[in-house]
């Protein structure tokens, strides 16, 4: 029976350019490591693009650390090719974060975790990778991202963000029982404001309408009447 790691026989997978610090870190630490394959040399997708999707597709994670672009292709790779992406920055602002849970299908670390890269990711269960490569699969599916983006947030806009699976995004997730408390008397407050609002303009609206069809014959209703005697 094929499961998800017969094909995926690969660690960790990142190849790119030394523009960045952490990048630089990450290929002195692990480029000679038997269970990480780390490569100091960006692949050219021209002339090998079979071999950059072959590294991906065998790979169970595959490292994102920050460069010199906002966003990176490689996290698009990623999804793409269902590669768990592991975030390796402590500025990332990872695109549509107010909305994606992105802990439900990457691994977010901080730079200072590079020394210990492998571990990190050998300490993730057989259920938690499942369980992460299974939503990975969904956004993919769901949001059709491609291979080879320069910009993941223009990949989102295009495809409609709305498609995303709910379970997915940061609403799904009750992180503190103290904040769903606090967000439903938010809104139970927004509401009794909203039905207050409502009911001023019904009242406001009928007055206007009864004003409006009131008979021609009748004289106008005056604006200042005299106040009554005390």
């Amino acid at each position: 029976m094929c499961t998800l790691h017969s094909y995926r026989t690969t660690l960790g997978f990142w190849a790119g350019h030394r523009n960045s610090k952490i990048r630089v870190i990450l290929a002195r630490v692990w480029e000679n490591d038997t269970e990480l394959d780390i490569s100091n040399n960006r692949i050219n997708r021209a002339s090998g693009h079979l071999v950059y999707q072959k590294r991906f597709y065998r790979s169970k994670f595959c490292i994102c650390p920050g460069g010199s672009q906002v966003n990176s292709a490689r996290i698009a790779d990623s999804i793409h090719y269902g590669c768990i992406p592991v975030i390796l920055s402590n500025y990332y602002d990872l695109p549509f974060n107010d909305i994606l849970d992105w802990r439900k299908f990457s691994v977010i670390l901080k730079e200072t975790d590079v020394y210990q890269l492998k571990q990190i990711l050998k300490n993730i269960s057989e259920a938690e990778f499942v369980a992460l490569h299974k939503n990975l699969v969904k956004l993919e599916v769901t949001s059709g991202v491609t291979t080879g983006s320069e910009t993941l947030s223009m990949e989102f806009a295009s495809n409609q963000i709305r498609r995303i699976p709910y379970d997915l995004t940061i609403h799904h997730t009750v992180h503190n029982p103290r904040h769903c408390m606090a967000s439903k008397s938010l809104i139970t407050a927004l509401f009794v404001v909203f039905t207050i609002l409502s009911s001023m303009m019904s009242v406001n609206l009928a007055a206007r309408l009864l004003l409006q069809t009131r008979p021609p014959n009748l004289p106008a209703i005056p604006t200042n009447l005299p106040k009554p005697a005390g």
